[in-house]
Formats: structure tokens, C-alpha cells, sequence
């Protein structure tokens, strides 16, 4: 049950501990190599790996994979690990006893040593990225038979080994034979491919061909079943984190915009562990999707620590946190996403699907939601309440004044003190009381966490998208996030030719404070931060989380009004001005037809007149009244000759010439 075991080495600000004695509510610590030692309180130890400063340090021997989520890992390793996963999955599970193991093993062509050393990776880390790691140092391993080939032997079991007929292997082999001679007619000689032996076909066939899939299509999938799993008994939920329901409703309460005023509604997704009814998490969203519930369960995992210090109003703890074995969701198509797959296997997640139409499969999160309404959604300024009737002629609109992160402070205090540490009539206990004493009680149950924070978000965090670096950083939501670690991103990729490529980039949409950015040459996830002063001009606290949530509330807004506004003057204005060039270009042309002006090139001279001169409609440029011209009675000079363009510039010379002046 206890996350901090004896033996187990850690780094805190930068020293190296190791575990020696764990007591109820503190920690024996030792300063590794230095004899040195110190005693911890957990929730202590807790909130230093929420806040980043502790790093859990691998036993193996083997680097783990951190900072990387399985859409980072090559595509045949990525294979790779999945396979082995499912290959431990029944042992696992207990599904196949000791006695059957020898066979299984047989089955699959694994070695009982290589089949321990994945189950001990597996036990410490519960973590399925570990499992590649070996194979990741040894580098690729190509079989004899080629790629290319292996690939048409993979279609060959999927259109003649699972069609249902049984076809020998000899059959099979010659279908190949004549797949790669058509493939040579049309290729030149250096790239015909050569055909495998009998024997290496059929040690390809034996380590790819699934044979609970055809036992299956033979003999249905319950006889398949049996054949695999063999006999097992109803599963019950004994201990906290066995089986968690996740579901959402949309509540019943308008909401604003603290910047535009706008109105809206928006989804709770909660998740509640069924045996001991404590809630482990939830998220606050106007969609629900996959982004959405990876973050619900990103929030279930975490230890609650920061209550304390972001929402001091809350009396309780919540004691509840950690990674569940079995969730329980509907069978929609948010919930069947390969990026929600993919974060579940990489903890080890069993994902259950409920049937069409079936609520009362998740009964412990429906009531949730009937006592949300009542203990506090439906007293709060902007309710909606349930229906018409009950609403009456309440203005939910006008009485609102409820902002995303002020709903969020609000579902801390009910969900902490009045619910998880409140009364619950349906299992006659408090869920906090009972959470802490299933974990008692069932001491082999591990809250597991991650080696540090930062893996944690960037594997369950919604936020996946792909921008372009630039010297502002990267945009999302129209703020820039920038840091050193990036402009060092960008500068590597300008040298290396690769500016114009985009970045893959990661963010805990529950806090935009900070999003990771994939650095593909260092194969890390780097940090990079908004501008504050930004934030706080949307009407944002930066002392809390910083929901997406609020940021995309705004730019929709702004995108709307820019919608609405009518920019028909900006048209009109430019038709306006390409008339008066129109009569300005006919003018000119007029007057050089006419020889009235013009320089030897052909090109006009400027021309000289005063800032006073006014255009006629047809172009003229005509003098006012007012203009002064220099002549005899002003300074004793004779007057400018009565001109209103200059012809050439010899004519100013003359002039020049005829007063005296040198040229």
C-alpha cells in the first residue's frame, strides 16, 4: 500500500535519499553516501512531488521512459510493447495459474527468464513504456526474411488464416510464392525480392498467427475464452481503486465570462471509486471529448495536496488519489480514441464499456450527480434548475455571475466536505473514513505514482497540438508561450534547415501555466510559459489554475465579434481611392497627349505648386485665391513664371540664370 517503501531511492532538491523506515504519517530518510539522516512527513513528500522538486528513481536497471508518451515512441516499438503487454496481461490478472504458465509460454515461444524480467519491470513501474527498453538499447532487429516480406506474410493470415476455411501451411506458402513473382514482374532486377524457405515461413506464421482469433471464428468466442482464460468466477470490487465509474452531465447553472459577459453552460465529468464512494476526480468543460476525460483521470491520479494552499476555505482533506485498475465508461465515441487507449495501456488500465442506453451500469456516479444538484448547483445565483416547472420565471441569465474558476473553488469545498467527508446513506460510512480503511485492510494495494509530475501531465494531459516555432515562441489560443529551453529549440532546428516544421506540444488543460514541447534532438519534453501580465488582462488569477477552458471562452468571443463587425467602409474606402488614382492617371495622360509637360525621359516632374492647391474634378490642379506668388512688390524679385507644371528642368535653370544666380 505504501508509495514510499524501504529501500526506495528518490531525488529531493537535488540530493539523493533512500527509504529507511516508514512509519504512519512520516518518513525515515537517509542522505545517500552520507549517513546522514532526516524525517519526512508523506504529505510532505506528497506535495514536493506535486510541485515537481521529487523524482522517483528506477530500480532497474534500465533508463525508464520519461517525458515521453507512447505517440513519441517508433511505431515498431510502440508494436512491440503492446505485444509484450498483452502476453502478461493474463498472468496478471489470474487468469492463468502457475501450472498452465509452461504452456502458455510454449504457445507464445517466450522463455520463462524473458517472460519474469517483463513482469518485473512491469511490477515496479506499472508502466508499459518500461517494457521496450531492452529492446530500445539493442537497437533494430530485422529478421532474415525482410520487412516487405513479412508484411505480405501478415495479409496472407488476415485473408486465408482467418477467413474461417483451414488452408495447410504448404498452401500458404505457395500463396506467397506467387504474391512475390507478381510483385517481381513489374520491378527491375536489383529489387526483385528473393522468396524464404518452408522452414522461415513457418517460423514467421508461428510468431504472428493470433490462435484465440481463430478459435474463436471455429468454435465461438465462449469456448475460445475458456480455451485461453480457462474458468473465472464473478469479479467483485473488494478494495478501493479496483473499479472506478466516469461519466458527465451538463449542469444546471449559467456560467460568465468575466471579460465579454457571455452566458453559457457547461459539462461536469466526475470519476468515483465504487467501493468506497469517494469521488477521485473531476473536470470542468463546454466539450465533452477524449482531451476532456484524459484530464478527469489526470486529476484522479494526482494527490490533492494543493487544496490547502489555492483553496484555503476547504476544512477537509481528500485523501483519495491514485491509478485504478478497471474504469468504467460509455460506450460512446469520445471514450474509444486510440490517444485515450493509448494513456490508459500505458498504466496498465482496463477500459470497460458500458452498453447503449444503460445509466444504471454506473449507478454510484448517477446519484453523484442527483446530490450535486440539490446540495448546492440548484441554491446558486444562474441555476436553471431541473425543468420549466421548477424553474418558473427565475432570470438564470441575469442572476448569473459564476466564472469557471470560481466554480471550481466552489466544487472543492462541497466535493471535499460535504461529500467525501460526509455521511453516505447508501454504504452507512464516510467514503474519506473508508478509503483510508481499504488501504489498511488490503495492504498489497500500491498508490502508484509516476517517477515525477511532468510525465504524468504530458502522458494524461488533453492538450495535443502541433504549431510552428517562432521568435514570440509558440501560439496557442492566441498566447504566446515562450522560454531559454524553446528560442534554444528554435535556434537547433534554423540550423539544422528545419524551421518551417511544426513541434509537437502537450499541455495539463486544467492549468495553462506551463505546456511541454517535444525536442525531438534531445528526446525530452521542454517547458514554456505565458506572459502573466496577459493572463491577469483576461480577468484570470494566476494564483490558481488557468483553465483552457476560460482562455477559449475568450478568443470565441472575440472571433464572434469580429464576425459581427461590418467592415463594408474598409471596401468603400478603397473603391475611393482607386478612383481618384483613376483620375489622376487620366489627367496625366490627358496633359502629356497635349505636350503641356513632360521631361525628356517621358517621366513627369514633380510638381510645383502650393500645399493650398485644390483638384478639380478632372484632375486640374488649380491655385486658390489665397496662394502667394513670389514677384517684384513682396522682395524685388521678378515673379516665377505662370506655370502650374514643371516642363523641364532647363526652365529653371533660365530663370536661375536670368536673376543671377549661379547655375
Amino acid at each position: 500500500m505504501p508509495i514510499f517503501k524501504h529501500g526506495l531511492m528518490f531525488m529531493l532538491d537535488g540530493k539523493e535519499y533512500v527509504v529507511k523506515k516508514v512509519n504512519t504519517n512520516d518518513i525515515d530518510l537517509e542522505i545517500f553516501n552520507y549517513n546522514i539522516r532526516e524525517c519526512w512527513l508523506l504529505e510532505d513528500l506528497l506535495q514536493a512531488w506535486n510541485e515537481g522538486r521529487l523524482i522517483l528513481k528506477s530500480k532497474a536497471t534500465e533508463q525508464p521512459f520519461q517525458e515521453k508518451d507512447l505517440g513519441t515512441l517508433p511505431k515498431e516499438v510502440k508494436a512491440t510493447v503492446e505485444k509484450r503487454f498483452k502476453i502478461l496481461s493474463p498472468y496478471l490478472e489470474g487468469k492463468i495459474s502457475g501450472v498452465d504458465l509452461d504452456n502458455y509460454l510454449k504457445l507464445h515461444k517466450i522463455s520463462r527468464s524473458t517472460f519474469y524480467n517483463w513482469r518485473r519491470k512491469w511490477l515496479w513501474a506499472k508502466d508499459i513504456r518500461y517494457l521496450a527498453s531492452n529492446e530500445a538499447k539493442r537497437g533494430p532487429k530485422v529478421r532474415r526474411a525482410g520487412l516487405e516480406i513479412q508484411g505480405l506474410i501478415e495479409q496472407i493470415l488476415k485473408d486465408f488464416a482467418y477467413s474461417g476455411p483451414k488452408f495447410t501451411m504448404k498452401a500458404l506458402h505457395r500463396e506467397l510464392k506467387d504474391q512475390i513473382n507478381e510483385l517481381n514482374e513489374q520491378r527491375a532486377a536489383t529489387e526483385k525480392l528473393k522468396l524464404i524457405s518452408y522452414d522461415t515461413f513457418t517460423r514467421v506464421y508461428k510468431e504472428n498467427i493470433d490462435l484465440y482469433r481463430i478459435s474463436k471464428i471455429m468454435e465461438g468466442k465462449e469456448n475460445a475464452d475458456l480455451e485461453r482464460y480457462g474458468t473465472v468466477g464473478k469479479i467483485s470490487v473488494e478494495a478501493a481503486l479496483e473499479r472506478v465509474e466516469l461519466d458527465w452531465t451538463k449542469l444546471d447553472l449559467m456560467l460568465v465570462d468575466p471579460i465579454t459577459g457571455r452566458r453559457f453552460r457547461i459539462w461536469l465529468i466526475v470519476a468515483i471509486d465504487v467501493c468506497t464512494g469517494s469521488v477521485l476526480g473531476f473536470y470542468l468543460t463546454e466539450k465533452v471529448d477524449t482531451a476532456a476525460i484524459k484530464q478527469c483521470l489526470l486529476h484522479c491520479f494526482m494527490p490533492k495536496t494543493y487544496i490547502k494552499k489555492m483553496y484555503p476555505k476547504v476544512k477537509n482533506e481528500w485523501p483519495a488519489f491514485g491509478i485504478p485498475q478497471e474504469i468504467v465508461v460509455d460506450n460512446a465515441s469520445s471514450n474509444e480514441s486510440y490517444d485515450l487507449q493509448d494513456a490508459c495501456r500505458t498504466y496498465g488500465i482496463d477500459v470497460q464499456y458500458c452498453t447503449v442506453a444503460s445509466g444504471h451500469q454506473k449507478g454510484v456516479v448517477e446519484r453523484f450527480f442527483r446530490s450535486l444538484n440539490q446540495a448546492i448547483i440548484h441554491c446558486l445565483p444562474g441555476t436553471t434548475f431541473s425543468n420549466v416547472q421548477e424553474k418558473g420565471q427565475y432570470d438564470s441569465i441575469g442572476e448569473s455571475c459564476i466564472t469557471i474558476q470560481g466554480l471550481y473553488s466552489i466544487l472543492h469545498i462541497i466535493i471535499v466536505d460535504n461529500m467525501v467527508n460526509g455521511w453516505s446513506h447508501t454504504r452507512n460510512g464516510v467514503p474519506a473514513q473508508l478509503w483510508r480503511k481499504s488501504l489498511e485492510e488490503n495492504p498489497e494495494l500500491e498508490l502508484r505514482l509516476p517517477s515525477n509530475k511532468k510525465d504524468l501531465q504530458i502522458v494524461m494531459g488533453g492538450g495535443l497540438e502541433h504549431r510552428k516555432v517562432s521568435k514570440a515562441g509558440v501560439k496557442l489560443a492566441k498566447l504566446n508561450f515562450q522560454s531559454d529551453a524553446l528560442m534554444d529549440l528554435k535556434y537547433e532546428m534554423l540550423r539544422k534547415g528545419c524551421q518551417k516544421e511544426d513541434v509537437r506540444i502537450r499541455f495539463d488543460m486544467s492549468d495553462m501555466r506551463t505546456i511541454y514541447i517535444w525536442n525531438s534532438y534531445k528526446e525530452t519534453y521542454i517547458e514554456a510559459y505565458p506572459d502573466n501580465d496577459v493572463l491577469e488582462s483576461l480577468g484570470l488569477d494566476i494564483s490558481l489554475p488557468v483553465p483552457w477552458e476560460q482562455i477559449k471562452l475568450f478568443n470565441q468571443a472575440q472571433q464572434e465579434l469580429k464576425n459581427e463587425f461590418d467592415d463594408t467602409p474598409y471596401a468603400e474606402s478603397v473603391r475611393a481611392a482607386l478612383d481618384i488614382a483613376r483620375m489622376e492617371k487620366k489627367a496625366m495622360n490627358k496633359r502629356a497627349k497635349d505636350g503641356s509637360y513632360g521631361s525628356s525621359t517621358g517621366n513627369p516632374i514633380p510638381m510645383v505648386v502650393s500645399p493650398d492647391a485644390v483638384h478639380s474634378v478632372k484632375g486640374e490642379v488649380k491655385p486658390p485665391s489665397s496662394v502667394h506668388t513670389v514677384d517684384s512688390k513682396t522682395n524685388g524679385a521678378e515673379s516665377l513664371p505662370s506655370i502650374d507644371f514643371v516642363d523641364d528642368a532647363s526652365q529653371l535653370i533660365n530663370f536661375k540664370k536670368k536673376k543671377g544666380e549661379s547655375a
